[in-house]
């Protein structure tokens, strides 16, 4: 696979990622699927389909978290169901990066995230997030 050379040795990449994402820290509140530890985080970034941030346990491959999503570009917080597709230890971080995918999400809702994050992308690179969408078609 192309991509083998830029992750470590037994990461397996894949992208089926279907929306835009925009590099955000905002705040997550974690209402089920992991302990005490993680219950307030921040997202590292943020998708019409999911998101990544770092929590301080190990989390099983799809495993279902319950979310509460700050989005201060729209002002409203969404609740959310997500499930585990990644979970990567980050020694130096003493914590695991997890992406997860929205498993249940209101449509308009996600509509408008998908907007918003439109909206602050800058042109360039909402086009070269645009631009790799030959992954849609397998």
């Amino acid at each position: 696979m192309i991509f083998d050379r830029f992750f470590k040795k037994g990461y397996q990449y894949s992208n089926t990622r279907r929306h835009l994402r925009l590099t955000a820290s905002w705040p997550v509140k974690i209402e089920s699927g992991l302990s005490v530890k993680s219950l307030i985080r921040s997202t590292a970034d943020v998708s019409g389909g999911g998101l990544r941030l770092m929590v301080s346990e190990q989390v099983n491959l799809g495993a279902q978290i319950g979310l509460t999503l700050n989005i201060p570009l729209l002002g409203k917080s969404l609740p959310v169901q997500a499930q585990v597709v990644r979970c990567i230890p980050i020694p130096k971080m003493n914590g695991f990066e997890l992406g997860l995918r929205f498993s249940v999400i209101d449509a308009a809702d996600q509509k408008l995230l998908n907007e918003a994050i439109e909206n602050q992308l800058p042109p360039r690179e909402r086009s070269r997030q645009q631009e790799g969408e030959w992954w849609r078609n397998f």
